[in-house]
């Protein structure tokens, strides 16, 4: 999503070995290898094992310390207040669930990855990445810092089609059928705002209007959720030989 919205990649891409960073470093790598051909065979991906992670880990850390226990309450709500109805094992509480807090919670995880890279961090005498202005700043203006801009914006809707499809039943959050249900739903509320405060009350009354409609025959989830890819397939990508691009 991010590459999607600023319209380009980055030289290089790095993560810990999980499964989850698998089609990033083969998407990434296809991109950079249609730029330079003499990568063909190479990963463009760093894996980084334990504590070599650091950057992206104390990011992480903040996200936890700063973003999560606030939308952990939230998100708990059902323990704590007894005229919510929420069992993940109900499929249409599950996936009106689905459906209402998923956009949600990447549009407030969108709000504070701006915050975060709209401010300024205090210089570190040993670092050797640029320093001395906002990350954005940064990112938009490499060269006031002196910093290369190696943007690479070609190839990346072609990387997308092979390794991220928005197709894909992956990014579907409900079956095509029942998005048409709820999307009538939510429009007959009022197509109420979806805040912090509301999202519960949104959720209720999405539950009582289309539980008293006749759900039997309908197909609430539409499919199964694809397993992660396993170990051995992201170990392999350290070996990984691709195609050659011209």
């Amino acid at each position: 999503m991010s590459v999607r919205s600023l319209g380009y990649t980055c030289l290089v891409t790095q993560s810990d070995l999980g499964s989850e960073a698998y089609y990033i470093a083969r998407g990434h790598s296809y991109i950079r290898q249609c730029l330079d051909p003499d990568l063909e065979g190479t990963l463009q991906h760093r894996w980084r094992r334990e504590k070599k992670n650091i950057p992206p880990e104390v990011v992480w850390s903040g996200l936890r310390r700063r973003f999560t226990p606030g939308f952990e309450d939230i998100l708990s709500s059902p323990d704590r207040i007894s005229n919510i109805r929420y069992d993940r094992f109900d499929p249409l509480q599950y996936s009106i669930f689905k459906w209402l807090f998923i956009d949600w919670l990447q549009m407030e995880l969108d709000a504070y990855a701006l915050r975060i890279n709209n401010t300024r961090k205090r210089r570190q005498k040993h670092k050797i990445l640029p320093q001395g202005g906002a990350p954005n700043e940064i990112e938009e203006f490499p060269e006031e810092f002196n910093a290369c801009n190696f943007k690479a914006s070609q190839y990346m809707q072609d990387a997308e089609a092979l390794y991220a499809p928005p197709d894909h039943e992956t990014f579907r959050k409900v079956s095509p059928e029942f998005e048409l249900r709820i999307s009538r739903a939510y429009a007959s509320l009022g197509n109420p705002e979806v805040t912090r405060a509301r999202i519960w009350n949104v959720y209720m009354d999405l539950l009582i209007v289309l539980e008293q409609e006749e759900l039997d025959g309908y197909n609430l989830l539409g499919f199964e959720e694809p397993a992660p890819p396993s170990g051995e397939e992201v170990e392999h990508l350290e070996t990984a030989t691709f195609p050659k691009f011209h």
